[in-house]
């Protein structure tokens, strides 16, 4: 089968976790990537206005690439292109994130009206603002195969005479390994977020306190590391913390591997609980937005004060034992979910 996912790369690794469960579920299902590429979505590669950007091409032969510098006129990214033809694919796959509709996708939506093949939307979530789709948007909704991670994202889209269901975020999958038993808590990750980056990947001020406050709850109590997932965190999380208590990797395939040393983790991003839980580590989340409900998916708790925090990781062994393994049966029980509604969809 020939596979274009939508999705970034280098963006976000939470994305990435994303795009590895919503590729778990396909071999579940039987599919064998015969060609698999990808519509990359990263605002480095993708503008918000991406339809408005007339001159931008493949590539340039002439001394137009000169001022490539200054505009971004250039396709270089190894990703579909405004030129290439949708119909080589056979399937389209929305791997989930927020960001599944708008400026940055409308030219593949207006190539998707023409598109022969199946489509699915595998854990697309909420957004911080009003759902409003465009004609297009809709079109291509309700001609495809469509599962959120949100409930209220399902009514949302119902309202619209789109039919959705829920299933658990494929994030939940995107772990190949799962750490054993967890016998006590001694070493936690803690899943740093900052203030000081733009807009897309900063938590509010008052966020960033309450972290502040459940990290040296934690730190006072236990052996722990500081987990970035975007490169501007890190040197604030060194200030704060020590630099040799950093911990980041710039490929989203080795975080499993990173997540599973520890015996707990409390992230502000939600998708450090979700490769967490995926990882079999039992995670608490620190919600900060519409999107925070996600982590219910991952059997994750929320905690938004001291007391919460310390009612969870004052948990005995034996129930920390026990909310490891229902992470670990909902694991399994949301792929065979997943692979149940949707191979009749792909093999038929």
């Amino acid at each position: 089968m020939k596979i274009l996912y939508v999705t970034t790369r280098q963006w976000n690794p939470g994305d990435e976790f994303i795009l590895r469960g919503s590729r778990r579920i396909l071999k579940e299902c039987g599919v064998r990537e015969d060609v698999s590429t990808i519509y990359n979505k990263s605002p480095q590669t993708t503008s918000l206005l991406e339809s408005w950007n007339f001159w931008k091409k493949p590539y340039y032969t002439s001394l137009a690439s000169s001022i490539d510098f200054a505009f971004n006129i250039t396709h270089y990214d190894n990703s579909f292109k405004r030129t290439n033809d949708i119909n080589f694919y056979d399937t389209v796959v929305f791997a989930g994130s927020p960001a599944w509709y708008g400026g940055r996708l409308k030219p593949l939506y207006k190539k998707l009206k023409e598109f022969k093949g199946k489509i699915l939307f595998l854990g697309i979530g909420t957004t911080n603002k009003p759902l409003k789709l465009t004609e297009d948007e809709q079109t291509i909704l309700r001609r495809a195969t469509v599962f959120c991670r949100n409930e209220n994202l399902v009514v949302n889209l119902g309202k619209m005479d789109i039919e959705a269901n829920y299933l658990p975020c494929p994030a939940l999958l995107s772990s190949p390994i799962e750490r054993d038993t967890v016998d006590g808590i001694n070493h936690v990750g803690l899943g740093f977020n900052t203030t000081n980056t733009h807009r897309y990947q900063r938590m509010s001020n008052e966020k960033f306190d309450l972290q502040t406050r459940l990290f040296e709850t934690l730190n006072n109590r236990y052996d722990c590391r500081v987990v970035c997932h975007y490169v501007d965190e890190l040197e604030h999380a060194a200030a704060l913390y020590g630099a040799e208590n950093v911990r980041s990797v710039f490929d989203a395939v080795d975080y499993p591997e990173l997540y599973s040393q520890f015996d707990f983790v409390i992230s502000s991003r939600v998708h450090g609980c979700g490769v967490s839980s995926s990882a079999g580590v039992p995670n608490a989340a620190i919600t900060h937005d519409a999107r925070g409900d996600t982590v219910n998916g991952f059997l994750s708790a929320q905690v938004k004060s001291e007391t919460e925090l310390l009612a969870v990781v004052d948990q005995s062994k034996a129930d920390l034992a026990a909310w490891q393994t229902r992470i670990k049966t909902q694991k399994q029980t949301t792929l065979e979910q997943y692979a149940q509604a949707l191979g009749p969809v792909l093999q038929g």
